[in-house]
């Protein structure tokens, strides 16, 4: 299962989430600062850099990343490796069943976060699910 760019379709929803509402319109911005390392938001409003884990779904929890360790974090982009948790929802959300997949991770996009312009932050997010097995397969 491969999750491209396009996979986060709502990312600017996500962005706006996790900005804690600093997310800002599309508009040119000035290139990252090499100086800084731009950050991501937890569901709590909470500026992370390097996480070892992170909520994607954050009203209802059933889709995070754990595990997540990180070859590299910039202003331009944050690479790294971890493992996706997405519940199947089947028969519903509420007894459905988490899978897992161990994916490569990277944020990038980043935007100067409104009133702090020195600041930046994350605003999109792919997933590339690494494993060969899908779940339940031997």
């Amino acid at each position: 299962m491969r999750f491209s760019r396009a996979w986060l379709a709502a990312a600017p929803a996500l962005a706006l989430a996790l900005s804690g509402g600093a997310a800002m319109a599309a508009t040119a911005s000035p290139a990252p600062s090499a100086a800084r390392p731009a950050v991501v938001f937890s569901c709590l409003g909470k500026a992370e850099i390097r996480p070892k884990s992170f909520v994607l779904t954050c009203a209802d929890g059933n889709s995070y990343l754990t595990r997540l360790t990180w070859s590299s974090w910039t202003a331009g982009a944050a690479r790294g490796k971890g493992t996706w948790h997405v519940n199947d929802c089947v028969p519903n959300c509420a007894k459905g069943h988490f899978l897992s997949y161990p994916v490569d991770v990277e944020f990038w996009r980043s935007h100067p976060v409104k009133d702090r312009p020195a600041e930046r932050y994350f605003t999109r997010l792919t997933m590339n699910e690494t494993s060969q097995l899908r779940p339940g397969q031997s």
